[in-house]
């Protein structure tokens, strides 16, 4: 066993392997491309720095509040029992492989570090991550603040009680999880990707964009929900509808209400700015920007899947003239038009007082259709 190692102010020690014995960076000092080795330490002192370090199998890294760790490396071409690296300080451009981990303290900052091969960063409650990408079974996580996660195919981010994250991209085959207490700012659901929000976990502003956001029963929603790309989709797991507004809605994407039963008597109702589904005794209302009654059509499925149909244009005619037949979709009827007289005088009371300019009643659609399997 050799002894321990002190690098202080003003030093540096090059390509230095640590076995069986520990590496003390201090304040001044600086390590450049250490190999830590089975039972071998690294501990980076309030001002001191490492770079370039490569951690192989049983080595431990340790960088204290003030200290700096640069381009660590802890991945599946370091072969061997994986152990790891805590961070009080800051670590930047990480890479953390198979097997292995880091885990960021209270005060602690993560930066760009990537996270792949069934490796996991832990953020500590006080602890931050900035720019991670996770991807082939990585997996970042837990109740600190993850700023900027790249998510991509098998990568999984976690959110616990005290976890927030923002501005997260979830991209294809990639997973954002937030259970109670975690709370998501800014998500973007890209197609291929999932966000699940269960209970007593909140989403605020996602956009869906091509991707799924799932909200289960007791998830809560603030600001809005977006959908920005055609194909998008929400489910929501719970009868109790989510408060969020949802925005950019149209032909093509799909809102599910998993637990609202096939009715046949189901109906849909559009107001300026909701819709609402009906089953006879119970009723469901969203908010969804841009709806208007009688312009935009909300169809109710039997796979429980609510969709907008193109609208029908519908021209107000002299009553003289009938609509020339158009195809209608199933069960939408129209209220036949108030009865007009002839207008026998041209004095301008006759005219004011005449059928033609009284307030007509509300024109009100009635869309039948739609049933639920859950």
């Amino acid at each position: 066993m050799s002894g321990d190692i002190y690098v202080s102010s003003g030093h540096t020690v090059n390509s230095k392997t640590i076995k069986d014995e520990s590496l003390y960076v201090l304040k001044g000092g600086h390590a450049i491309d250490t190999k830590v080795d089975s039972a071998g330490n690294v501990y980076v002192s309030s001002g001191g720095a490492i770079s370039g370090t490569q951690v192989f199998s049983g080595g431990y890294v340790t960088v204290s509040a003030g200290g700096k760790a640069i381009g660590t490396v802890m991945d599946s071409t370091i072969s061997g029992t994986a152990v790891g690296m805590e961070i009080y300080g800051t670590a930047s451009n990480t890479r953390v492989g198979s097997g292995w981990a880091d885990y960021v303290f209270s005060h602690g900052l993560a930066v760009g570090t990537t996270i792949t091969d069934g490796s996991t960063e832990y953020i500590f409650h006080g602890g931050k991550s900035l720019d991670a990408v996770v991807s082939a079974g990585g997996a970042e996580g837990g109740s600190g603040t993850q700023i900027s996660t790249t998510v991509s195919a098998n990568g999984q981010q976690f959110l616990y009680s005290g976890g927030v994250s923002s501005d997260t991209r979830i991209l294809a085959g990639g997973q954002e999880q937030m259970f109670k207490g975690g709370k998501s700012s800014a998500t973007t659901v890209f197609a291929g990707g999932y966000e699940y929000v269960y209970t007593g976990a909140t989403a605020k502003n996602t956009v869906i964009s091509g991707g799924t956001l799932t909200l289960f029963k007791g998830a809560k929603t603030a600001g809005d929900i977006k959908f920005a790309a055609s194909g998008s989709e929400l489910v929501i797991s719970g009868t109790k509808m989510p408060t969020a507004t949802i925005s950019g809605f149209a032909p093509g994407d799909e809102i599910e209400l998993a637990n609202v039963k096939y009715n046949k008597n189901e109906s849909v109702t559009v107001t300026t700015g909701q819709v609402t589904i009906n089953d006879g005794t119970k009723h469901y209302t969203l908010k969804i920007a841009g709806a208007e009654a009688g312009v935009t059509n909300f169809v109710f499925g039997k796979d429980s899947i609510l969709t907008e149909t193109a609208a029908t244009a519908m021209a107000f005619l002299p009553p003289t003239q009938t609509a020339a037949a158009t195809p209608l979709p199933a069960a939408v009827t129209f209220p036949a038009p108030p009865a007009v007289t002839a207008l026998t005088s041209s004095t301008p009371s006759a005219i004011l007082t005449h059928d033609l300019f009284k307030p007509a009643e509300d024109l009100k659609m009635l869309v039948l259709s739609g049933h639920a399997w859950w």
